[in-house]
């Protein structure tokens, strides 16, 4: 005869409660996160004041790195040339001496423009999904890359 082990019912119980406490609402009085910013700001300004530029620099960065796959799609995708799409980035990282750092570090023999680009090609590398992108971007994105700096780009080997 089959007998119901009370071991089978613990995992169910377990998930159930587990789904419970992630999918719960708080109902015991905790605070939001726009109390929590008014209790900050009223207990310790400064706190408050470097939080609020904390996030505001992490939306700009955020943006940034927004336009810059935009940017990269298009240059996918055939709607703009990897020159424009360099100039931009070196535009942009120009703003941020920290990216620009980062960047000759990255490419030390490069110039800024060459670094940019190398920069673009990395981005294009981590965003082709298919052997026909990468055949054909990288062919059209290679010739580019050589007619402005008269060699290839390493990255694309």
């Amino acid at each position: 005869m089959f007998r119901f082990s009370s071991r089978w019912l613990v995992i169910p119980a377990a998930a159930i409660g587990v789904g419970a406490i992630l999918f719960a609402e708080p109902s015991d009085g905790r605070r939001n996160d726009t109390d929590n910013d008014q209790v900050l700001a009223a207990t310790d300004p400064v706190a408050h004041a470097q939080a609020r530029e904390a996030n505001r620099v992490n939306e700009i960065f955020a943006m940034r790195i927004n336009y810059k796959e935009k940017l990269v799609y298009q240059l996918i995708v055939g709607q703009t040339t990897l020159d424009l799409v360099a100039q931009e980035f070196l535009r942009l990282n120009r703003e941020v001496p920290a990216t620009l750092k980062t960047i000759r570090m990255q490419y030390p023999k490069a110039s800024d423009e060459e670094g940019a680009a190398l920069n673009v090609i990395d981005f294009i590398l981590q965003r082709i999904v298919t052997p026909e992108q990468h055949t054909t971007v990288l062919a059209r994105v290679g010739a580019e890359f050589r007619k402005l700096y008269g060699h290839d780009s390493q990255n694309l080997n």
